[in-house]
């Protein structure tokens, strides 16, 4: 039910009274109307009554109109007020309509007084609702301006023309302004000049609409002159028709980010200076170990080769086990320094994996049978991968040899399976097995499973550490798992290649017979010892101390050597690459050279095979040397290191 309307009428004629409150029964709403006539009955009703609207006639014994007025807009600001008259005229009702009347109807109209007041009650309310919506809107803005002053990121707004509109005062703290002080200011201004023309591109794109936002990283200015580094997110706000109204920029400080960026970077550099520390101590270490392990090698070799079934056989042995464990040192370290030094490539083929797999199961047989061990191949069809097949070689056998190592009872089995499109080549032993904490230790240099006294027999603990960088080189991935007391299982696990005939084989070579090698050194001891090792395989050797010494034997002979062993280091200001370079030169033909050195460093390895000679380090074993000069000798431009 529609409550009805209380509408307070100021009249003193009694029969106008009625024809004003017949008329408005007229209309469709229910109204409750009361009657005042004096000063006293009007200041009654106007503090205990409730109104909806208030009719007044001009003329009242002891009340004039002005004073009428002022009563009701006192108390009743927004509640309508019609003045109801029969003698003012229409200037007059203008003037007091500037003053605050609502509206005005002549007594001999009331036929429009039902739909004055209807009109004048829908004009309040709808001023009651837009000062409501006003209100909310005021108190939304003062929330949402609150919330904007107190977040933790800068914002701002900018015209099109990038001055500024507005800024919270997060952004001005962070920039050490007052508003007032940047107000209108060029936004461009507060960035570093080195960084104005970063993201220009992307605010292009920003104003025609491409793109919604885009953050950027640059360097404000505070108001002392400092940079402060800064995520700058750019968005726009728009009319309806699309056309920019303003920017807004999200202004993050990001500079204890950029510290810790700076500290990490730090940190990152100086492990990185660590390592280069770390990889030129063992180059310097092993350099100054490898010129008497050279001298060593080639004498126990050439006393075994005199005195082979004599009294001193079995001491010989034994100096062969000791120096073969230093050397085996010293290979482990080079091994390292070589693949840290990022000088070896893999040189892809495609490798019969099982033909590989049964020659290294006939080799290893005969060294599982003479430890009571039992090693079997499983291995079906033939399958192919695409990789190095030398490094995937040497990957095997450490793992291999890993497997007769730590077995002692049971046996190894080697074999291969298809996997998808991937080969998983597998090492299998009943060994002690290594437990789970130990996975990924084992791979680090000098780790060894149950070890601790350092017994060298078990190895030196570089192994899995060269195969975990081979595995990476060549592409392959390496897992192990592994019971203690049970044994482990290494998988290698490659993509399989293309089906195609893959030929294996062995490449034969010649020694010795009608081939002279140039031998130079400084060291007399290491140069006899070669020289003497070389003869005995039926090489013609000249052996030479220094450039000169060289050249002189060379033009004795009357023609350059088949092939140059020369040290490195020859002496104050001459190299061994200079000298054989030097000989080449002087004889106008390409001579293939072998170059020892003891010095490991990347840059050393890496200068000397770019003159397109071989590398060897010290100590370089016999078969090594005999191995590298027959290579060369085959082929001059084999890169061997």
């Amino acid at each position: 039910m529609t409550e009805p309307l209380d509408v307070l009428v100021i009249e003193d004629d009694e029969s106008d009274y009625h024809l004003i409150s017949r008329e408005l029964t007229r209309g469709d709403r229910p109204v409750r109307c009361v009657r005042v006539d004096s000063r006293a009955a009007l200041i009654d009703a106007l503090e205990h009554g409730h109104w909806d609207a208030v009719l007044s006639d001009y003329y009242l014994p002891g009340l004039s109109f002005a004073d009428c007025l002022s009563f009701v807009r006192g108390r009743l600001p927004e509640v309508p007020l019609i003045l109801v008259s029969g003698g003012i005229g229409e200037e007059a009702a203008v003037e007091w309509l500037k003053r605050g009347v609502s509206d005005y109807v002549l007594k001999d109209r009331l036929s429009r007084l039902g739909d004055v007041l209807a009109r004048c009650l829908r004009e309040v309310d709808a001023r009651r609702s837009r000062q409501i919506a006003e209100a909310a809107l005021r108190e939304s803005e003062a929330r949402f301006r609150a919330t904007f002053e107190q977040v933790a990121v800068g914002i701002a707004h900018l015209a099109t023309d990038s001055s500024l509109l507005w800024a919270n005062e997060r952004l001005c703290s962070l920039l050490g302004y007052f508003f007032d002080e940047i107000r209108d200011t060029d936004g461009r201004k507060l960035i570093d000049p080195e960084d104005r023309g970063l993201g220009r591109r992307l605010y292009r794109r920003l104003i025609v609409g491409q793109i919604d936002h885009f953050s950027q990283e640059l360097r404000c200015l505070h108001a002392n002159g400092t940079s402060i580094w800064c995520n700058v997110t750019l968005s726009v706000a728009r009319h309806d028709d699309a056309r920019t109204d303003y920017l807004i920029a999200v202004v993050e400080d990001i500079r204890r980010r950029k510290h810790i960026e700076q500290q990490l970077g730090e940190a990152l550099a100086e492990a990185h200076r660590a390592d280069a520390a770390k990889t030129r101590f063992l180059a310097a270490a092993s350099h100054d170990l490898r010129q008497p392990a050279q001298s060593l090698v080639m004498f126990v070799a050439l006393l075994k080769n005199k005195l082979s079934g004599g009294p001193l056989a079995t001491a010989i042995t034994q100096m062969e086990s000791a120096v073969g464990a230093l050397t085996g040192m010293l290979a482990g370290m080079l091994d390292l320094s070589r693949l840290d030094a990022g000088v070896v490539e893999p040189k892809l083929a495609t490798v019969n994996v099982a033909d590989m797999l049964r020659n290294l199961a006939s080799e290893y047989a005969l060294c599982a049978d003479a430890v009571g061990l039992r090693l079997r191949l499983a291995t079906g069809r033939k399958r192919s991968v695409l990789t190095d097949s030398t490094l995937l070689e040497r990957i095997l056998r450490n793992l291999l040899e890993n497997a007769l190592r730590y077995t002692k009872s049971g046996g190894i089995v080697i074999g291969c399976r298809r996997h998808g499109a991937l080969l998983r080549i597998e090492i299998v032993d009943s060994g002690i097995g290594i437990e789970s904490l130990h996975l990924d230790a084992i791979f680090e240099e000098l780790f060894q499973v149950g070890n601790i006294a350092r017994d060298r027999s078990q190895g030196l603990g570089l192994g899995l550490a060269i195969v975990r960088r081979i595995a990476r080189l060549i592409g392959a991935q390496i897992e192990v798992r592994s019971r203690p007391g049970k044994g482990s299982r290494f998988s290698v696990i490659l993509p399989l290649a293309e089906n195609r005939d893959v030929k294996s084989g062995l490449t034969g070579s010649n020694l010795g017979s009608g081939l002279t090698l140039l031998v130079i050194d400084d060291d007399p001891c290491v140069r006899k010892g070669i020289e003497m090792a070389l003869e005995c395989y039926g090489y013609a050797v000249l052996a030479a101390e220094d450039e000169t010494r060289a050249i002189e034997l060379l033009d004795r002979q009357g023609s350059p050597p088949h092939l140059i062993i020369a040290d490195y280091r020859l002496g104050p200001g001459r190299t061994g690459v200079e000298v054989a370079q030097s000989i080449c030169d002087r004889w106008a033909t390409p001579v293939p050279a072998v170059i020892l050195t003891g010095d490991t460093r990347p840059e050393r390895i890496q200068q000397v095979l770019a003159t397109g000679f071989a590398i060897l380090h010290k100590p370089a074993g016999v078969d090594a040397l005999l191995a590298a000069i027959q290579s060369l000798i085959a082929r001059p431009d084999a890169e061997i290191v």
